[in-house]
């Protein structure tokens, strides 16, 4: 008894002290810390205090936030987290571990009222017009839609501060199959016919949601030696899926016989695919596979640019970050080289570029992991500058404009250095140029567009930037309105192989 009496007697010591401490530091340090390095995100501050607040609960809520985001030694604390979580990792052979954990779609749209649901998704194939069909529903549900619900999402704020820097997900399954990386794939083989591919006019309702939109799945994170990488999977379901929304969205910009809108799709492997090591493949599933069904389903009027190719044959070099999930803008130049080339022009020469560099990245898988392999081992950020000048205005679903510089040297100086590259994800963007040829681009993508889209400015006279997680209005009526040639979509694999959320996205674009 005396035993117990002694622990908690230490134990309500601990607290009233930790508490005293922390009540004197909030009450009378005044230069509170506002970034937390060891999280690399801004810290909640003291909420301002109004009676309205007060009474509807916010206030204390708030006030929850800041508390525990300025606890007294919180950054010590933080620190021997990180290091006690490095001991999660299941070793191997010394050189690998492999980090798991769960998630959902988080590509998805969090307003429910445009939720796609499918069934027979447990090893059954699907009907080839459910996806289809399963689209148009999703369009007659957009229509009810408010638009109030977002994703977090990477922006250039009004102080240049990071507001949530990791759009990553992991929407990976735990059933692993070896992976065949062994092939190229050619501009000749993903160019397919129409049949049987886009069945949308037909309207079914017989659609259920599957446990792994729930966030019932575990995916990993694998780090070999000093590089981390997402493991991949796919189902054909979920491809068809994307593939008839594109399908969907190129049929709807050209209803006009008279005007021709050429719609373009390019699909980026992520890094694992291009590891050494056959028993490190074995661990995820070809993307090569994955991306070759995907272009199978589009119709004829859709172009694949086969970036692929293009990366496998400089896999060796420098086109991924070790710590961050994104590719490198060498990575994405290569990809718009093979753009150019697709579509008759001729790519700017690396060495034409200015370039600059931004030292000491730690990406979002060193985030995720909290690996000292990978704190050890930080990225370089380097920047192809355009060198034709430009206007760039972000354009908020609040109306607020902001006037950005296409690459945001201010990023280079924070924690989430990718964002230099158009400063991330926000729902509108427009790049003015000064070449005077009347071309037009509109760019839908995910993070990854954003290293590749600087690339098009010594190209456009106009580049239009939609992320359809964010965008709420209509983007078909965009395109048309805007008199714009050309649309590209343009995604990293793991965001459309698994999950419908992204595919979603495009949907409600159409409304």
């Amino acid at each position: 008894m005396r035993k117990h009496g002694v622990n908690i007697l230490l134990f309500i010591i601990a607290l009233f002290v930790l508490g005293g401490m922390n009540m004197t530091l909030n009450l009378t340090n005044t230069k509170k810390l506002e970034v937390s390095e060891a999280e690399k995100r801004v810290l909640k501050q003291m909420p301002e205090f109004s009676f309205d607040k007060l009474f509807d609960g916010s206030f204390f809520s708030e006030f929850d936030e800041y508390f525990a985001d300025n606890f007294v030694f919180r950054e010590k604390f933080i620190k021997l987290s990180a290091s006690i979580n490095n001991f999660r990792g299941i070793s191997a052979s010394g050189e690998v571990e492999i980090f798991a954990e769960v998630s959902g779609d988080q590509f998805n749209s969090q307003d429910e009222k445009v939720t796609l649901k499918q069934e027979n998704l447990d090893g059954k194939k699907i009907n080839n017009d459910s996806a289809s069909d399963a689209i148009e529903k999703a369009m007659v549900e957009a229509n009810d839609l408010d638009n109030k619900g977002t994703l977090s999402r990477d922006s250039a704020n009004t102080n240049g501060t990071n507001t949530n820097a990791n759009t990553n997900t992991n929407d990976v399954n735990n059933n692993v199959t070896n992976a065949n990386n062994t092939n190229s794939i050619t501009a000749t083989d993903t160019k397919k016919t129409e049949q049987g591919t886009d069945n949308s006019e037909n309207i079914t309702d017989n659609i259920q949601a599957t446990e792994e939109e729930q966030g019932e799945l575990v995916n990993y994170t694998l780090i070999i030696k000093n590089t981390a990488m997402e493991t991949f999977t796919y189902k054909e379901e979920a491809e068809k899926f994307y593939a008839d929304a594109i399908n969907q969205f190129q049929k709807r910009v050209n209803q006009n016989p008279e005007r021709k809108v050429n719609v373009y799709s390019m699909v980026l492997p992520s890094q694992i695919e291009f590891v050494k090591g056959e028993k490190y493949k074995s661990l995820s599933r070809s993307q090569f596979e994955a991306i070759n069904y995907l272009n199978s389903c589009f119709n004829s009027e859709i172009t694949a640019i086969d970036a692929y190719s293009a990366l496998k044959q400089r896999s060796n070099e420098y086109i991924y970050f070790r710590t961050d999930h994104h590719w490198t803008a060498l990575g994405a130049y290569y990809a718009y080289c093979k753009f150019m080339e697709t579509t008759g022009r001729v790519p700017m020469p690396l060495e034409s570029f200015e370039i600059s560099k931004a030292e000491k990245f730690l990406g979002s898988l060193y985030e995720k992991t909290c690996s000292t392999k990978l704190k050890e081992n930080p990225d370089t950020v380097f920047i192809y500058k355009p060198f034709v000048k430009s206007d760039y205005k972000i354009y908020e679903n609040n109306g607020t404009v902001l006037e950005r510089n296409v690459i945001n040297m201010e990023h280079a100086k924070g924690f989430n250095k990718y964002l230099v590259f158009i400063s991330g994800d926000n729902p509108l963007g427009i790049i003015k140029t000064e070449v005077k040829n009347g071309k037009k681009i509109l760019v839908f993508k995910d993070s990854y567009g954003n290293a590749f889209i600087p690339y098009l400015v010594n190209h456009y006279e106009e580049i239009h930037i939609i992320d359809p997680r964010h965008y709420e209005k209509n983007a078909a009526e965009y395109v048309i309105n805007n008199d714009i040639q050309d649309v590209m979509f343009l995604n990293y694999s793991i965001v459309i192989s698994y999950y419908n959320g992204y595919a979603k996205n495009i949907i409600k674009v159409m409304k």
